[in-house]
């Protein structure tokens, strides 16, 4: 199948103990399939904002695996990336060399796989990827 006929949809959170993310594949007049990764955050304490960014990061790089996966080489135009993060957003819509250089080289990760353009903003509560960091019951699920 050709790339038209899909979307990605990665959607990345965090909280004070993890960050996530997920990858949706819609497959035009089919079902969804999902793949998510979950990390704990570091023992030392970082800020919210930052695991934001480790989880946007983490996004990036299981939407590299998932276009891997369809034996494609490039992300596909109808890619769509969502964080409830307005600062990880902001720094996303900004050159990376303004920022400190854990910021900076984040940044510099996560466009040079997908561009500023293809991320917006999504609520906490309509972020699927929020399941992966607030230690949810499999039975919830």
């Amino acid at each position: 199948s050709t790339t038209d006929e899909f979307e990605l949809h990665v959607f990345c959170d965090a909280f004070e103990m993890a960050y996530a993310a997920c990858v949706y594949v819609r497959v035009v007049g089919s079902h969804s399939a999902k793949v998510t990764k979950t990390k704990v955050a570091p023992l030392k304490a970082v800020s919210v904002p930052r695991l934001e960014l480790c989880a946007a990061v983490l996004g990036s790089k299981l939407l590299t695996s998932v276009v891997n996966a369809l034996d494609d080489d490039r992300v596909p135009a109808r890619t769509f990336a969502r964080s409830d993060s307005t600062i990880v957003l902001s720094w996303l819509n900004e050159m990376p060399r303004q920022w400190n250089t854990f910021v900076h080289s984040r940044v510099t990760e996560i466009q040079s796989v997908l561009p500023r353009a293809h991320w917006r903003h999504v609520g906490t509560l309509d972020n699927p990827a929020n399941l992966g960091t607030i230690g949810i019951q499999p039975s919830r699920l």
